[in-house]
């Protein structure tokens, strides 16, 4: 009985180490999945980042202004 016990005892560890190697393997592969995308969305919010500083500032007043007379337009619409 103790030499059962022992057995079973030594294949549940083995098992254990086993299944958790087997775990950090597919946590490894995953984390490099991760890193990969991160990575490539970065590089696209950094390529978006610089699009928009190559867009005059005076392009954003205009916008302002004219979401301003639009909003302004739209109210008096709704008094009226």
């Amino acid at each position: 009985m103790q030499e059962e016990f022992t057995m079973k005892s030594h294949d549940l560890q083995k098992n254990l180490k086993t299944k958790f190697e087997e775990m950090h393997v597919i946590l490894k592969v995953k984390e490099k999945l991760a890193e990969t995308i991160l990575s490539k969305n970065l590089l696209y919010i950094e390529s978006q980042l610089k699009r928009i500083k190559k867009v005059p500032h005076e392009l954003f007043e205009n916008v302002d202004i004219w979401s301003q007379t639009v909003t302004q337009l739209l109210e008096d619409m709704e008094q009226n």
